[in-house]
């Protein structure tokens, strides 16, 4: 396979093939790891900006809760929990423009995923009322235990049925190191074979190195530990989120449409 990078993530069909069947084959892993998917430069400066630079509430809303949280126009938001030193943060396509580093990574990542699902690249990246849209994230986690607990995504166990997709696969992208940056349990996965591995250390997991996995295996965070010294346990993720009308563009248009009918019923 030609090398994959964040710089040239278009596949050839006979790539895609390949990969496809290392996730979605019940005889295979559910995973597929692009080794090398950011280079040292682009990590560092990420590591940089996020962990030691960022003050947080002068770029960032404080996070309101997922249900009325995303909207179009809606700002990008952080969480923090102090007690274990937790730290999320939510950048919409739209509105993280102090940091565009960020946004190219997250393109040439949901464009990747998008070949490898065999759907259309645009259908997720622009905020429609009523669909989702993908909302990347990053986390910084330096302590805490049953930080994730076991769960799958877009399976046959949803409970509406409108949210199974068996053809879904989420992303990682690794920005630190385990057992240099933190140690625990790491990020765990359950392969389609039903063997439950720690991710960094049985694939050697290095910083800037991107896993896309089914999003329908089973998957969790154990526990995670770091010293004042280190950074913790950085990724990136790439979810689909929900987006609703509150407080957002969607009441506006809205708004906008009934002035006009008013407008139309007056003159005609």
């Amino acid at each position: 396979m030609n090398s994959v990078n964040h710089k040239n993530f278009c596949l050839t069909k006979d790539e895609i093939w390949h990969i496809r069947e290392k996730i979605y084959h019940s005889q295979h892993d559910g995973y597929f790891v692009f080794r090398g998917f950011l280079d040292a430069r682009i990590t560092d400066h990420l590591i940089n900006y996020w962990v030691k630079l960022l003050d947080p509430p002068s770029t960032h809303k404080l996070f309101p809760g997922k249900k009325n949280a995303f909207h179009p126009n809606c700002p990008s938001y952080y969480a923090q929990n102090k007690k274990n030193d937790l730290k999320v943060f939510y950048n919409p396509l739209w509105s993280n423009r102090h940091e565009i580093v960020s946004n190219e990574v997250a393109f040439s990542i949901i464009q990747l995923r998008a070949q490898i699902e065999g759907k259309a690249f645009t259908r997720e990246i622009i905020p429609v009322v009523g669909q989702r849209c993908v909302i990347p994230r990053l986390i910084i986690t330096k302590n805490g235990k049953n930080i994730l607990m076991p769960h799958s995504d877009y399976s046959l166990d949803e409970p509406d049925s409108k949210n199974i997709d068996l053809a879904r696969v989420q992303a990682t992208l690794f920005l630190s190191e385990i057992d240099q940056d933190y140690s625990g349990s790491g990020f765990i996965f359950t392969k389609n074979n039903g063997q439950k591995i720690e991710c960094e250390r049985a694939l050697k997991i290095k910083p800037g190195d991107l896993l896309v996995w089914r999003y329908n295996n089973v998957h969790e965070i154990s526990d995670i530990s770091s010293s004042s010294d280190q950074i913790g346990f950085v990724r990136m993720l790439f979810p689909p989120e929900s987006i609703t009308r509150s407080n957002g563009l969607g009441n506006f248009l809205d708004m906008g449409k009934n002035i006009l009918r008013k407008c139309k019923r007056k003159f005609l």
